[in-house]
């Protein structure tokens, strides 16, 4: 019995660390999503090309044709946008290899959550974007992101 209770144990313990990993993964691919969206809403208002039901009209044309999409209404594109624009100059956005190989510009890079070139020669002065600063960062919902914005 006291095998059988050992071995309940070192599962469960699997199965709760696998399902925290996962957690973390995923809040790290939403993040980098919603602020890919940010950015290209953002840069589409700065560039004039979008009028104000731009966003509206994207987000009704997303959610039509992702069926049981869910997190993109107008309110939560705003959002992204507002997320990307405050963190902006915080983080690296470096293009994808791929689009680096092929020389095209037009396609959307990945974000790179780590301390931009600029902030690594600061890191000495200030610790904002250390490595445990990025990490933590990376394990806030964007929901609290939002909410501390």
């Amino acid at each position: 019995m006291e095998e059988y209770i050992t071995v309940l144990k070192q599962i469960k313990s699997e199965i709760l660390s696998s399902r925290y990993l996962i957690a973390k993964v995923a809040n790290r691919e939403l993040l980098n999503l919603y602020f890919k969206v940010g950015k290209v809403v953002s840069e589409k208002a700065a560039s004039g090309k979008w009028g104000s039901g731009t966003i509206k009209n994207l987000s009704d044309d997303l959610q039509s044709e992702l069926k049981g999409l869910r997190g993109f209404s107008p309110t939560n594109i705003k959002r992204m946008k507002q997320f990307y624009e405050a963190w902006e100059p915080y983080f690296l956005i470096s293009p994808l290899p791929t689009n680096q190989l092929e020389n095209n510009s037009d396609k959307t890079g990945i974000i790179e959550i780590s301390p931009s070139p600029t902030d690594q020669l600061k890191l000495e002065k200030s610790s904002l974007m250390t490595n445990q600063f990025v990490e933590k960062f990376l394990l806030v919902s964007f929901t609290a992101h939002y909410e501390i914005l």
